[in-house]
């Protein structure tokens, strides 16, 4: 009987060799002008849009060159603002467009897009909005009439901070630089001031010369924070009622803004007199701290105010102080 022979197995195909990669041309050599544009212009060109979209949409900080928050916030602060405070701003809003790191401002072609809001403002807020008033006023600053030239007006469009006081439907009055506000159903806003006996700010430059603040301590409907006034009378220290031609107090969309240094600020009383308000739509972000701060330079920071609240001082004041401060 003869042996089965086993078949053999069947041979393996030999491997397919890899495939030879195509030929890369070599790139073809970058002029300045390409170098420029791949290497500097475009990335860094990237950076700045998008920190320019997270501080129009999420979170800015802001620097502060005037005193007219002080004692809350002082001269060279820089203040955080939560962006989505009160509602959510399309990028790149706002009548200018600031570009960050080299202080460049210019008015913007996207002022046009919307935003949405989720939650109002509070009495008592400090907030950052843009400067309501118009781009050419009056010769001396006030309202334009007829017949009037025209002057330009540098802070129209700018950032502002100021503290909300007054809401929608309310009536508000300064007298001697203290508020009487009126809610919309007619009963009074309790507004109650104090000396305040800790101040953080003693003394303001006027003109080169240091001058002694009276410092009071106002608890503006249960929210209390620190407040000065300056010896004599300062700009804007009266306003009458808000009113308009055909109806009392704010409108349905308006807020009433003050400094906390009430005899030296630019803000709703002005506003009122050249009638632009502020509307809900002009407010940007509610600011919540002092990140830094620095005295005139950079080199001279200010330490003590480094991440600092704006909270306002805890006391409770007690009864309304009588005579004028």
């Amino acid at each position: 009987m003869e042996d089965e022979q086993t078949p053999a197995p069947p041979a393996t195909p030999p491997a397919a060799a890899p495939p030879i990669p195509a030929r890369r041309e070599p790139e073809a050599p970058r002029g300045p002008l390409g170098v420029l544009w791949h290497e500097w212009v475009k990335p860094l060109g990237t950076v700045l849009l998008v920190v320019m979209a997270v501080r129009s949409t999420i979170f800015d900080w802001n620097d502060v060159p005037s005193g007219s928050m002080r004692p809350t916030i002082l001269e060279g602060d820089r203040i955080v603002v939560n962006k989505l405070a009160y509602g959510l701003n399309a990028p790149f809003n706002g009548p200018n467009l600031d570009v960050p790191f080299i202080g460049v401002s210019f008015a913007n072609p996207l002022d046009f897009l919307p935003g949405w809001s989720w939650a109002a403002p509070k009495r008592g807020d400090t907030v950052t909005f843009w400067n309501p008033t118009p781009r050419e006023l009056g010769p001396r600053g006030g309202p334009l009439r007829p017949g009037e030239t025209p002057a330009e007006n540098p802070s129209s469009g700018i950032r502002m901070v100021k503290r909300i006081v007054a809401l929608p439907g309310e009536t508000v009055e300064v007298i001697g630089g203290r508020l009487k506000i009126t809610a919309a159903d007619g009963t009074p806003v309790p507004v109650v001031y104090a000396p305040n006996p800790d101040p953080d700010v003693r003394f303001e430059d006027r003109g080169g010369v240091p001058v002694e603040v009276q410092p009071f301590l106002e608890n503006l409907d249960g929210r209390v924070h620190a407040i000065h006034f300056l010896p004599g009378r300062g700009n804007y220290r009266d306003s009458p009622p808000y009113t308009l031609a055909d109806r009392d107090g704010l409108a349905d969309d308006e807020y009433y803004m003050v400094g906390d240094n009430r005899d030296n600020s630019r803000d709703g009383r002005y506003y009122q007199e050249v009638g632009h308000p502020v509307r809900g739509r002009d407010i940007t972000g509610k600011a919540l701290f002092v990140a830094v701060s620095f005295d005139g330079s950079l080199v001279r920071p200010v330490w003590s105010r480094f991440l600092k609240g704006l909270g306002g001082a805890e006391a409770e004041p007690g009864a309304t102080p009588t005579g004028d401060p």
